[in-house]
């Protein structure tokens, strides 16, 4: 019983996150005056929340452990990208400098 209780929480986990989400975006887009509420795409991403809830509850992951894999990957793809793009200003500025270097 217990499994089921935790997954349930982790729906309601997931659901909840969404819903800050959300809000938090609808509020960014109406102070601009750019986009009004719209029930249906928010239920999308409220139902997305809730799948992930799941979907995390069901492998047993914590919301600690998720957070850790997340600033985990999020770390490495910051890593990944400030790599990428340092190697392509070298590449560009000695190609600048020196012609093209094909």
């Amino acid at each position: 019983m217990s499994d089921i209780l935790a997954i349930v929480i982790a729906v309601l986990s997931g659901a909840g996150a969404a819903c800050m989400a959300t809000l938090i975006g609808y509020a960014k887009a109406w102070a601009s005056g750019k986009e009004r509420f719209d029930a249906e795409r928010a239920s999308y991403t409220v139902v997305l929340g809730m799948i992930l809830g799941g979907i995390a509850g069901g492998l047993n992951i914590s919301v600690i452990e998720a957070q850790h894999l997340l600033e985990s990957v999020g770390l490495f793809a910051a890593v990944v990208y400030f790599s990428e793009a340092g190697l392509k200003a070298i590449v560009r500025y000695l190609r600048r400098r020196f012609g093209d270097l094909e």
